[in-house]
């Protein structure tokens, strides 16, 4: 029919443009900056493990301080502040406790072994860092390595020598040493030849190597012998290794 009403048209939502969006995107991500901003303000630094630095001493190093902001403290840039600043770190951990606290985890460092230089002795951990220079005499328990010279010593670095390949066979042998727990019993180092590595070991061996080729597989030639009885407890002499296939025994 003519006369018969049509329903009324009901108006459509209007759509939100893509700019309403974006807006509405920084406007929360900007308040939530600006509440992270104003709480979490570090309020307790709190100091773990490690004996060796007092607290207040790696709190100072790391630069972090009351006041800073929990969320925007750059643990990266704090840690490489206190490896720089306190040799003795051997590892450095932070973590945030919500609502204001870090936690910095220190371990320190244990020197094992030690290289003569001038009138004192530089001392050094596991990895071959350096943690200081010691008067001569203040080296007991240490290993002596010798036939080394060092090249521009400075704490809280990894050694430099002069012969890159002493240096490299140096890192091998520390990193092997540790990884085996074979420090303990390493008595002396001897890099006087490149080809001719030798070190003394339990008191009683010494440790022929030959050149840095295979020095992993060497020790385990090493072990082996030891382990087989081959070799009697109370024997003293030279195992030599430089054969790489087998351990020969040299007794004295």
């Amino acid at each position: 029919m003519a006369n018969e009403r049509r329903p009324p048209r009901r108006r459509g939502k209007r759509k939100r443009g893509p700019v309403f969006g974006i807006i509405t995107f920084f406007f929360i991500c900007g308040a939530l900056l600006l509440g992270v901003s104003v709480f979490f303000k570090i309020s307790v630094i709190k100091v773990e493990g490690g004996t060796r630095y007092p607290p207040e001493q790696v709190i100072q190093a790391s630069g972090i301080k009351t006041g800073d902001n929990l969320f925007f403290v750059n643990k990266f840039d704090a840690t490489s502040r206190i490896f720089k600043q306190l040799p003795y770190a051997e590892t450095v951990t932070m973590k945030r406790d919500l609502p204001n606290i870090i936690i910095i985890s220190i371990k320190d460092a244990t020197a094992v072994a030690y290289i003569q230089d001038g009138d004192g002795s530089w001392l050094m951990d596991k990895s071959c860092k350096l943690l200081e220079k010691a008067p001569n005499g203040n080296v007991s328990g240490l290993i002596p390595i010798s036939g080394a010279t060092l090249t521009q010593p400075e704490a809280g670095q990894k050694l430099k020598l002069s012969d890159n390949a002493k240096q490299n066979a140096l890192f091998q042998l520390m990193s092997e040493f540790s990884s085996r727990g074979l420090l303990k019993d390493v008595k002396k180092i001897d890099l006087a030849s490149g080809a001719d590595i030798r070190f003394f070991y339990l008191g009683r061996f010494n440790v022929k190597l030959g050149n840095s080729e295979d020095l992993k597989g060497k020790l385990e030639l090493l072990q082996n012998a030891l382990d087989s009885q081959k070799i009697s407890q109370t024997a003293t002499g030279t195992i030599d290794l430089s054969q790489k296939k087998e351990a020969h025994f040299i007794a004295d």
